[in-house]
């Protein structure tokens, strides 16, 4: 049986209705990169993901929650999983240009995950044609995987099953062709022992089950807490910690990889310290296929934080 940790189950469960936790990877193509003049269509991607979905565990498992929430979740198999729920296909409305694409991906992004089938989604879009510094006939593929699911590890995992190195279709990663093990769903029994069991170890995890099982008092008892850490260490309040909205915004802006290589070469600049280097900047981001075009960018926007990645082509 495969147990979520203390630590990822913390995500499930400080996640609300203003606050997801789930995060969104932003990745940009160019079609003129395809061979022969080819053209990449839905189906395609949709075949692609398909061939990969054996190397992590994590395509195909949803969660199983414990009745009144006495124990973390589990992971079991998705028996009913279904590749076209995962992968969805748009297109920008017009004009089509960036502001539209900002305004599409925020939404996206604030939209929850159906917590009963695997922790992530793909959305194709395409109508990016009134960007100025695209490519005609670029299309973009916005991931969301909730944290809960990946960790560092997980999510180069994740990402490194569907990139490849070339336009050829070379798997970045080599690809692992044993059968994933199995994670069925644990009886009610297996689940209440190991809950006793958890519980006779841990007695304080009782009480926090207790009160998971409980919302409403859980969310007094939660802010109690908060006013009283509150009065002890006033905080003044700032755009960084007041109320976060559930509609979440997404912007993005262009850099020169030159005119960042400059500011790191700075006399002033923090970056020249022994320890900075500039590869979180010029590490490629995984893709589907390899792209030419230098500007193209890798955005990741979670939680209250955006950021905008660059590659060199």
């Amino acid at each position: 049986m495969d147990q979520l940790s203390p630590q990822d189950s913390q995500f499930l469960y400080m996640e609300s209705e203003d606050n997801l936790t789930h995060v969104t990877s932003i990745g940009i193509f160019d079609q003129t990169t395809v061979p022969d003049g080819g053209v990449v269509r839905f189906r395609d991607i949709l075949a692609h993901v398909e061939g990969r979905l054996h190397m992590s565990p994590l395509f195909k498992r949803r969660l199983e929650r414990v009745p009144l929430e006495l124990d973390f979740p589990y992971w079991v198999d998705d028996d009913h999983f279904d590749l076209e729920y995962h992968i969805r296909h748009g297109r920008l409305p017009e004009p089509g240009d960036w502001r539209q694409f900002c305004i599409h991906m925020a939404r996206y992004h604030s939209r929850p995950l159906d917590m009963k089938r695997p922790l992530w989604e793909m959305f194709v879009v395409e109508g990016l044609d009134n960007i100025d510094w695209l490519p005609k006939g670029s299309y973009a593929i916005a991931t969301k995987i909730h944290h809960a699911a990946v960790d560092g590890t997980a999510i180069i995992d994740f990402f490194g099953a569907m990139a490849d190195i070339d336009n050829k279709g070379t798997p970045a990663m080599p690809l692992n062709m044993a059968k994933l093990r199995r994670s069925p769903k644990p009886s009610l029994l297996d689940m209440a022992v190991r809950a006793a069991w958890h519980t006779i170890r841990s007695p304080i995890g009782m009480t926090d089950a207790v009160m998971r099982s409980a919302p409403s008092i859980y969310k007094i008892a939660q802010n109690a807490i908060r006013s009283q850490k509150k009065a002890r260490n006033p905080v003044p309040e700032t755009r960084f910690n007041s109320y976060v909205a559930p509609q979440k915004m997404f912007d993005a802006k262009v850099f020169a990889l030159e005119d960042l290589k400059a500011v790191r070469e700075s006399r002033h600049s923090p970056l020249l310290w022994p320890s900075r280097t500039l590869s979180s900047v010029s590490k490629k981001p995984p893709r589907f296929q390899q792209t030419n075009c230098p500007e193209l960018a890798h955005a990741n926007i979670g939680g209250q934080t955006r950021q905008r990645r660059l590659q060199p082509s």
